[in-house]
């Protein structure tokens, strides 16, 4: 069959792709068959993956929303590191007191306080006139120097956000299915679903291994968030998180997780209760923590271990 040139079709095309990162063929669309639709579909992928910013929009909002908290709810946290942490990060000084001291003769002794306990002054001593003046920085409780530290190590960009993600998982696959969409209900052209399947697969296949890279390579400061499966091992709890990579690798391979241990003893007090009954429930949490073992494919190791600073809803 001779080729045929479409060109009212590539404006077309170039109307409805632009919306996906500004995109625009100004080349004509020529194919000979319904097979050269394979390719192309293949070339508008390429220009999608290298175009959509979806991965990252996803990761501002995660951020932004992480930035914005004001209040938590602590099930787990290592008070003395927490402070450590803070007075490192911000080494802010404390004036505890401040004293001037004058000779004289004084009649009598006088006092002042203002609200709040925040500054006491006084003069007393009938012989020496001395001046006290104690200078009180509220106090932050242990949850707002942990959101203040953590909105710091996010700004600096300390600590990695989005590990429980699929790399780049609707970049490609969503612009892949919105195109077979356009094509159908624009155009008319349906494309057989053993060539989609093919293509999906393909494309599942290629995020799974960005995905299983990254988490090979974890280190360091992490910030997770997901539903944990709670699971008592003795005399402590087990969070475990169940990676969605799992839905896009053969099931020959082992099951991605990341993991937490936390003492029993450990979690917090007013939330104990709640545990007990919750063993073989998945609860939502926030896991803020360091990487102490990634995955290792080689090793058959698909558990991914964090040596959590804190827990927390």
């Amino acid at each position: 069959m001779k080729g045929r040139s479409y060109p009212a079709l590539t404006a077309s095309f170039g109307d409805d792709f632009g919306q996906f990162g500004g995109i625009f063929l100004s080349c004509q669309m020529i194919w000979t068959d319904l097979a050269c639709l394979l390719s192309l579909l293949t070339c508008f992928l390429s220009i999608f993956t290298h175009k959509s910013i979806w991965h990252q929009q996803t990761l501002e909002k995660k951020k932004r929303r992480l930035l914005n908290l004001s209040t938590i709810t602590f099930h787990y946290v290592n008070h003395r590191q927490v402070e450590d942490l803070y007075n490192q990060v911000f080494n802010e000084p404390i004036i505890e007191k401040l004293i001037s001291e004058r000779t004289g003769e004084s009649g009598g002794e006088v006092k002042g306080q203002l609200p709040n306990n925040m500054i006491a002054a006084g003069i007393s001593n009938k012989d020496t006139s001395k001046w006290t003046s104690d200078m009180r920085i509220p106090e932050l409780p242990l949850s707002g120097k942990f959101i203040r530290f953590q909105r710091e190590s996010i700004n600096k960009h300390q600590v990695v956000i989005g590990l429980e993600e699929v790399y780049i998982e609707d970049t490609e696959l969503k612009a892949f299915q919105e195109t077979i969409d356009t094509l159908k209900t624009r155009f008319g052209l349906e494309l057989e679903q053993a060539l989609i399947d093919e293509k999906s697969r393909e494309l599942k296949a290629k995020a799974a291994e960005r995905t299983l890279i990254r988490l090979e390579h974890a280190t360091g400061w992490v910030l997770v968030e997901g539903r944990f499966n709670i699971q008592q091992e003795g005399d402590s709890y087990r969070f475990t998180y169940r990676h969605p990579v799992n839905d896009y690798i053969s099931r020959g391979s082992g099951s991605v997780t990341f993991f937490v241990s936390i003492p029993i003893n450990s979690l917090e007090e007013d939330v104990k209760g709640n545990y007990a009954l919750s063993v073989g429930s998945s609860i939502p949490l926030k896991v803020y923590g360091q990487v102490w073992r990634p995955i290792d494919r080689s090793n058959n190791t698909w558990d991914l271990q964090i040596k959590a600073l804190a827990v927390y809803q």
